[in-house]
């Protein structure tokens, strides 16, 4: 059930980051991932590894 809450509300401003962690993390990972939200608070190392792997 925690997953298919994840994935229905991934794109759901103004709930998912309300809701259990797992839940704002998958939120908060799609918005990086899909607009970069909030890319200025990862190091450029840290974007370089990811992109890396």
């Amino acid at each position: 059930m925690l997953v298919h809450e994840a994935i229905a509300l991934h794109t759901s401003a103004g709930i998912a980051h309300l809701r259990e962690p797992e839940i704002a993390l998958t939120h908060f990972g799609a918005g990086f991932d899909v607009f970069g939200l909030a890319r200025e608070e990862v190091a450029s190392e840290t974007k370089d590894a990811i992109v890396a792997e």
